[in-house]
């Protein structure tokens, strides 16, 4: 007779819901089963319906045995949530553990193991597990990819339910087969390829190896290990490593342990020796017994548990031949069919429940249709709302965008034609005096308000400079930027620097060009061209038009036309012809 007061207060209550969900039942085969499966009252009642239990030793299936490293089997599930007075307790310690283990990792010290400071009772609701792609483990992919001038094989665009980053072109339940390695960045060249190293943490790819039935390959390296760089290069960039990876859908994951969570891992999986590479699959229970210790029942025997097949320490067993022939001929022959068959078990299982579900649903299929168009006719209504309030955004976003735009123009141009301005009181400044008859040359120039100019200029010192300055300080009276200085930076020097490194259009900065009367030729402005080297300047006749690109003033285009209309567009004021 089974002693109930023995039992603790969540043991008895696990008992109690068991026992209503099978409307009574024996309490002794109820706890055998409950034992089995860690107390656990919903994978206890899967096993009960789904008839696991008490089917005898006859109907269950026999596996070969074969060399298996199961002294971790069933304490590789990932952390359950649990709250307790001990976790409020315990979390100050919690948060001075954390702080060292970054403090040592920071510094790339190895963090010691210390059972008392690794003591971690509290532990965060459960939840979806979010991808970090700048995490730790993200960059040391991609550092990875870098040193070994290798890509990950397959994509990495699709994060499933466990949380991983999974590959897209690959079905969790398929059967793996033959297949053609891929690259997951397109257009790389390289020939080169590593593992399909998937994102995540290290919790969720057991959950991922738990529920698909897939064998997991966990790679831990160090940096500080010798033999570290020679595994990188050599045995995860081998095509054939790589091929049976991919070809057997084998969940990959690896990292380095100076991060955080590949540390966590490589205290689980026992690592002391780097590079280290561990398999880890689903295999049937063993050794459970239940709460008389006198049995071991079969439902307990036949419920698969998450185990580690293999660990391989050192540079010298994590060879790539040595770990391909492992996996041809140790582990792929004798723990593949066992999750084959059992993936396979369980894919009918659950085509028999969705079958029933689909029965169920379609009783209510009416009512369910009726909410769901009313549904959307409210949603419908609320996503026009939605649209017409941020279509009225968007239109204010783009006025006020224009006003800043046009107000950015014109401060733009105030400053230019600020800026211009003093360059003219520099011109006056600095140009020279008129000289004598002797090696002159004399230039009659018609200005756009109808004015003629006459100058005389050297032959053998003016420059086109010159010329240029002389008729832009005489398109604008002297009153207009009497009252800008000039900048003592102020050169023609800086001013060819100017005109070449900000300007592809000198005459756009001049605002004016200047062409012989007869014939007609343009004579443009270049840097240090002296003026008695200019065939065009032999006639002695200039005209100067306006370029009609020019901005100047208050921002108005100008065109150079007749007198009038130059200075009402271009806000130029002449000098009057008594100053000649």
């Amino acid at each position: 007779m089974t002693d109930l007061s023995s039992l603790t207060p969540s043991q008895t209550r696990a008992l109690s819901q068991l026992r209503d969900l099978t409307n009574g039942g024996d309490d002794e085969v109820a706890m055998g089963v409950l034992v089995s499966v860690d107390w656990d009252v919903q994978r206890a009642a899967e096993m009960i319906f789904d008839g696991h239990v008490g089917a005898g030793n006859s109907g269950g299936r026999r596996y070969e045995e074969f060399d298996v490293d199961d002294s971790e089997q069933g304490l590789l599930r990932p952390r359950e949530p649990s709250t307790s007075v001990l976790s409020l307790i315990t979390y100050p310690l919690h948060l001075i553990s954390s702080l060292v283990r970054f403090i040592f990792n920071f510094l790339r010290i190895p963090f010691p193991y210390i059972p008392f400071l690794s003591l971690n009772f509290y532990r965060r609701a459960s939840g979806r597990t979010t991808v970090r792609r700048g995490g730790g483990i993200a960059r040391w992919i991609r550092e990875l990819e870098e040193e070994t001038g290798a890509v990950c094989a397959g994509s990495s665009g699709i994060v499933d339910a466990t949380g991983v980053q999974v590959d897209a072109s690959v079905d969790a339940s398929a059967e793996a087969g033959p297949s053609t390695l891929t690259s997951r960045h397109t257009g790389s060249g390289s020939n080169k390829l590593l593992p399909p190293f998937q994102l995540g943490t290290y919790d969720s790819i057991l959950r991922l190896c738990q529920s698909s039935f897939r064998i997991g390959c966990i790679v831990l390296v160090s940096a500080e290990h010798d033999s570290t760089a020679d595994f990188k290069n050599t045995t995860l960039t081998n095509n054939e490593f790589v091929q049976i990876l991919v070809d057997n859908n084998i969940v990959c994951w690896g990292g380095d342990i100076h991060d955080k969570e590949a540390y966590e891992a490589s205290l689980k999986l026992g690592a002391t020796t780097y590079p280290f590479v561990a398999f880890i699959g689903m295999q049937p229970g063993r050794n459970f017994t239940s709460s008389s210790g006198s049995t071991t029942t079969t439902a307990s025997q036949s419920t698969p548990a998450l185990t580690v097949l293999s660990r391989h320490f050192g540079g010298s067993a994590c060879t790539s031949s040595a770990l391909g022939m492992h996996l041809r001929e140790t582990l792929l022959p004798r723990v593949k069919p066992y999750l084959d068959r059992t993936r396979t078990h369980r894919e009918a299982v659950e085509r028999e429940r969705m079958i029933e579900r689909e029965l169920r649903e379609a009783q209510d299929r009416a009512f369910e249709e009726t909410k769901r168009r009313d549904k959307e006719r409210m949603l419908k209504k609320m996503e026009e709302e939605k649209a017409e309030l941020q279509k009225k955004r968007a239109e204010e976003d783009i006025q006020r965008m224009e006003s800043e735009r046009l107000e950015r123009q014109r401060v733009e141009a105030l400053e230019q034609a600020e800026e211009r301005d003093r360059w003219r009181t520099w011109f006056r400044q600095a140009l020279p005096a008129e000289p004598g008859v002797n090696e002159t040359i004399r230039i009659a120039i018609r200005m756009p308000d109808g004015r003629r100019l006459m100058r005389r200029f050297d032959a053998n010192t003016d420059t086109l400079d010159t010329l240029y300055a002389f008729v832009d300080t005489e398109l604008v009276s002297t009153s207009v930027s009497s009252s800008l200085l000039p900048s003592p930076s102020y050169t023609f020097n800086t001013l060819h620097a100017l005109l070449s490194s900000h300007l592809s259009k000198p005459n756009e900065w001049w605002g004016f060009t200047l062409l012989s009367a007869y014939p007609r030729q343009l004579v443009p402005w270049a840097p240090d061209t002296l003026l008695g080297g200019i065939k065009a300047l032999s006639g002695g006749q200039l005209v100067v038009e306006m370029a009609s690109s020019r901005v100047i003033g208050n921002g108005k285009n100008t065109n150079g036309k007749g007198k009038g209309k130059a200075q009402e567009e271009d806000e130029y004021e002449t000098e009057s012809s008594d100053e000649d």
